[in-house]
């Protein structure tokens, strides 16, 4: 952790190890977290996907009007 003061930056700790933990406060938790995780990242993957072909379809439409 550091601080940013006057235009320095001044150290005020060094990195420290910790492990972070999945809280248990969904409505609705997951009977496989793992299976879920994987299956949030296929989302993420098909909606970058699906963003990025929209994307290159208005490039093309604004290149070639009716």
């Amino acid at each position: 952790m550091s601080v940013r003061a006057g235009g320095q930056v001044k150290e005020l700790v060094g990195p420290t190890p910790f492990e972070a933990v999945v809280l248990n406060n969904t409505t609705l938790p997951a009977e496989d977290r793992t299976a879920l995780v994987a299956f949030q990242q296929q989302v993420a993957e098909l909606i970058r996907k699906v963003q990025g072909t929209d994307n290159f379809a208005g490039e093309l439409s604004g290149k070639y009007p009716p």
